[in-house]
């Protein structure tokens, strides 16, 4: 009888773990490496940013206005998109380095003030500003908290170089007063037409979602930067959102 019980009893415990093994969810495999591409967008459809910059004709060198203390309200933006290749370290922290490849912009400059030079008034200058070519590059930390073995939120923190072109046109208005009952309005005096390189390192943090499917993953991914030059405007509303499919493999 008991060498019956031994082998009925063995052949009960596997069926047991077996059982369990089979309701308990199975670990994902942990691909060490992925590529990715992706689009992303400005957080805000419409937004201000400061825009203290010096316009400077390219051809002679002259320096045409000082603007300052003024607004550039975001007018029209498009998609733009990212590059990335990363590497998992361990489960929970991994490294990434990319390219976002940031879409074209408008900003509309309406009554900014720039401090006249004219010796009986003050004057402004308004104008827009077409960004055409953008782009960041960027290597961050990425702290993964997996929830669910195809589900998993992260955040991020890094360093990154952002570099754009940008196109000003407008012009420069000066207050002419009449003397004789203190009425006034602005003149046209000079057009503008600047063409701008602007460029600044800086940093950024972050996080999002991640889903998983074996080997092909999708994210939702918010980014916010900050730059260490506030001398020039840079033209970057600085948050960002994105979508990224990404490829596992190693």
């Amino acid at each position: 009888m008991n060498k019956l019980f031994i082998p009925v009893a063995a052949l009960g415990l596997a069926a047991s773990g077996l059982s369990f093994a089979a309701a308990a969810p199975m670990a994902a495999p942990m691909y060490h490496w992925y590529v990715g591409v992706g689009l992303n967008h400005y957080a805000a459809w419409k937004e201000s940013v400061d825009s203290s910059f010096t316009l400077v004709n390219p051809d002679t060198g002259e320096q045409l206005a000082v603007i300052k203390s003024s607004q550039a309200k975001l007018d029209k933006s498009k998609l733009g998109y990212n590059i990335f290749v990363g590497n998992r370290v361990t489960q929970h922290f991994g490294t990434e380095l990319g390219v976002n490849l940031l879409g074209r912009r408008n900003y509309k400059m309406n009554s900014v003030e720039w401090p006249g030079n004219q010796e009986n008034g003050d004057a402004k200058f308004e104008g827009t500003t077409k960004i055409k070519s953008s782009w960041n590059v960027y290597y961050d930390g990425i702290f993964t908290f997996p929830i669910h073995p195809n589900f998993s939120v992260y955040g991020k923190a890094g360093v990154n170089y952002y570099y754009t072109k940008a196109t000003t046109d407008g012009m420069i208005y000066f207050w002419d007063e009449d003397e004789q009952d203190s009425t006034g309005k602005y003149l046209p005096i000079h057009g503008v037409h600047a063409n701008q390189k602007l460029s600044s390192f800086g940093w950024n943090y972050g996080g999002g979602i991640q889903l998983n499917f074996k080997q092909v993953s999708i994210r939702g991914d918010y980014t916010h930067m900050n730059f260490t030059n506030n001398d020039e405007q840079l033209f970057m509303t600085p948050n960002l959102v994105g979508v990224d499919f990404m490829y596992n493999f190693g």
